[in-house]
């Protein structure tokens, strides 16, 4: 039981550290202008997928 736990935390840990990423991309694309907006609303889109992902 132990062994699944672990893994379901990896899995959690995993899912928190692309959030993180995320927000940072979404803060950097509030002060930003143009191209640059979009490129780091694509990223922080990318890093949403992966924490859904993650928690499957």
């Amino acid at each position: 039981m132990h062994v699944f736990g672990a893994a379901n935390r990896d899995h959690l840990q995993h899912a928190g550290e692309e959030l993180d990423y995320a927000v940072g991309h979404l803060t950097e694309a509030l002060t930003l202008t143009g191209g640059d907006r979009r490129d780091r609303l694509a990223r922080a889109r990318t890093h949403l997928r992966y924490a859904i992902e993650t928690t499957r």
